[in-house]
């Protein structure tokens, strides 16, 4: 005897659950997450797509400054606004900057912190 794959459902422990022990609730609530998803990436990829247009767009605009007016925008780390004339509208780009912590300073806080909490000690019983 061959099962019907859409007669099961997989649960969230990845079980399959034939499809006529689910809740009528738990299908609705399924279907309308599935199709809420569905949306979300297809948005998604919309978003992608213009922050790529963007991006060129905006590099296009800064080369051009570059090259026609020999002008810069945007700060030493990469931030940059573009605003309207009227100042209404404006395009912010912000570049975050990340510092990666060593074993050798992460060894060094934990000094700071034994010998912060010693000193304590030792000051409460002085």
């Amino acid at each position: 005897m061959r099962h019907n794959p859409d007669d099961y459902m997989k649960d969230s422990a990845g079980r399959l659950v034939p499809r006529a022990n689910v809740k009528p609730e738990d299908l609705l609530q399924d279907e309308l997450v599935k199709k809420l998803f569905e949306r979300a990436r297809a948005i998604r990829e919309l978003m992608r797509q213009f922050r790529e247009d963007a991006d060129s767009d905006i590099r296009g605009f800064l080369d051009l400054l570059a090259e026609q007016y020999g002008a810069k925008k945007g700060g030493a780390k990469g931030n940059l606004t573009l605003s309207t004339y009227d100042g209404c509208e404006r395009v912010t780009i912000a570049i975050a900057g990340t510092i990666t912590v060593g074993p050798e300073l992460q060894i060094t806080e934990q000094f700071e912190i034994i010998a912060g909490t010693l000193r304590r000690r030792i000051a409460s019983e002085g």
